[in-house]
This record gives structure tokens, C-alpha cells and sequence, in this order.
């Protein structure tokens, strides 16, 4: 293999390795995609710019992308038997599936944390906040590549997990860039439209959002329609521009969605971890 190439099946592996091995300076560096270790091995440099391989966070366009704690309320949760792997491997998956792209990581973390993980729904045949209408509609939208036609949510990897959590935002946020978008809004921010969006549909987390809007007086003339067009999406970035006015958006997300109906204590509770940092507590 040519110096300092990683081949497409093994992407960061050595990195992962010795970032579980060793900590220390690696543990927080992002992993890097076969493309921008060639890319950067292409480019003329000098021997002091070796160095700078070890700090990803130092090539062109790759921020630097941290595993997610999990919550205190999480942690016995994935520390169960069953579980144990879960949150590890669902970080890993993170950093293959999106390099460089630490909002979307910070994000899709939360919920999968939120969803159970590898679990099955015990009310239905849900994985990991993943049902199979969800799972059909997304392949018959060409929205997802590489799985069995026939895929059901229990015989996902946590990297499909991944790609099915990604080609739902990427639909919802269709008409405000994708998925992508979300790498503009503050982690915080972008978690209460999401888990709004995974727990309670596409549409009608938006109408929620949109709702808070309106209510916080972003953008008062705002149509609650359930889509995220261009005029939600500044209004989010309008937010994003003021802690304070962040603040209360994401707390009016969170009133709206308490406050739409009764729910049980754990929804509660879920709900309720969208409010400004508290997802850190």
C-alpha cells in the first residue's frame, strides 16, 4: 500500500486502536477518510509537516469530531451485559460514517442513546428508534444504499443505523441543504429540533419547532406547514447567532412538545434533555 494511505476497508482503524490503547493526545482526534489522507499525501510538503498527520484537526477542511459522554441517567442503561458494547461501537460507527462533521455526530449520538441503542422497542418491533415503515420508506425514497430490500431494524449494524438516522435528516432538512445543514447550528440547538424529528415524526417535530418559532418571536410570521424550508432554517440560524435567543428557542422547543399532550415520566424526561445544556447533566 502507498505511504500513508488507509485502505477504503479500513477506515482509521489504526487510529481507533491506539485511540482505545492509548488515550492521551489521541483520544479526541478525529478519524480520517481514505480521501483526505490521500489528498494530503498528493499535496508537496516538507518533513516538518509529518507532524501534523497526528493532528488531524490541522488538515484542510476536517474539524475535529469527540465521542459524546453519555448522560448520568445512560449509564447503567449501556452498561447492562447486553448493552456493553453498544455505546462504543455506536461511536466508532459515528466517526466512520461522519468524519469531520461533529454536530451531526453530537446529534446522532443523543438520539441513539435516547432510542435504546441496539434494543428492541418492548412495545413494538422498533430498533434503535428505527421501525420498519421507516426503514421501507426511506429505501423506496432511494434514500438509502446497500441494504437488503427485505432489511428489518433488528438486522441493522450500528453503521446502517447510522446511515438510516443520517437519510432521515437528510429528508427532513431536503429543502435547507440536508443533513449538513444541522453542522451550522450550535450542538444543543441542533439536538432539540432532532430528537423533536425522531420522536415525533419528521413533521410534526418541525410543526413543534416551527411552533417555538413563533412563540419566542424569531419569526412570528412564520408557516407552521412541518416543513424545513429555507425561512425555518434562517430563523434557526437567527437563534444560533445569540445565546440567549438560542436559549429560549430550544426551551420554547421543549414547552411545545410537553405541553401537546400528557406523557408518561420517561417521555418526560426525554423531552425535557433538550432544554439548553441539559443533556450534559
Amino acid at each position: 500500500m502507498p505511504q500513508g494511505r488507509v485502505a477504503a476497508n479500513g477506515v482509521g482503524e489504526t487510529l481507533h486502536l491506539l485511540q482505545q490503547q492509548r488515550g492521551g493526545h489521541l483520544k479526541n482526534r478525529p478519524v480520517m477518510t481514505p480521501q483526505q489522507v490521500d489528498s494530503y499525501w498528493q499535496q508537496p510538503h516538507n518533513s516538518g509537516d509529518e507532524t501534523q498527520v497526528a493532528q488531524a484537526d490541522s488538515l484542510p477542511g476536517l474539524s475535529v469530531v469527540r465521542d459524546e459522554p453519555l448522560p448520568d441517567i445512560k449509564t447503567h442503561f449501556f452498561s447492562r451485559p447486553e448493552n456493553k458494547t453498544a455505546w462504543p461501537d455506536s461511536q466508532s460507527a459515528l466517526h466512520r460514517q461522519l468524519p469531520g462533521q461533529p454536530v451531526q455526530h453530537a446529534v446522532l449520538s443523543r438520539i441513539y442513546a435516547e432510542e435504546g441503542g441496539l434494543v428492541q422497542d418492548p412495545h413494538g418491533s422498533a430498533v434503535g428508534g428505527i421501525t420498519a415503515g421507516t426503514l421501507k420508506e426511506l429505501q423506496e425514497k432511494d434514500l438509502l444504499s446497500g441494504l437488503l430490500e427485505n432489511a428489518k431494524p433488528r438486522d441493522l449494524v450500528p453503521d446502517q443505523q447510522v446511515q438510516v438516522y443520517r437519510a432521515f435528516l437528510d429528508h427532513g432538512f431536503r429543502n435547507a441543504g440536508g443533513a449538513k445543514a444541522l453542522e451550522q447550528l450550535d450542538p444543543d440547538l441542533a439536538h432539540a429540533v432532532a430528537d423533536a424529528m425522531f420522536m415525533h415524526g419528521s413533521s410534526g417535530g418541525i410543526k413543534f419547532v416551527q411552533q417555538a418559532i413563533q412563540r419566542s418571536g424569531i419569526d412570528p410570521e412564520i408557516e407552521v406547514d412541518g416543513g424545513m424550508g429555507p425561512q425555518s432554517f434562517a430563523a434557526l440560524k437567527k437563534a444560533n447567532g445569540d445565546p440567549k435567543l438560542r436559549d429560549a428557542l430550544q426551551t420554547a422547543i421543549v414547552e411545545q412538545r410537553l405541553g401537546s399532550r400528557e406523557w408518561e415520566p420517561g417521555e418526560i424526561d426525554r423531552i425535557s434533555r433538550a432544554r439548553p445544556g441539559a443533556w450534559k447533566r
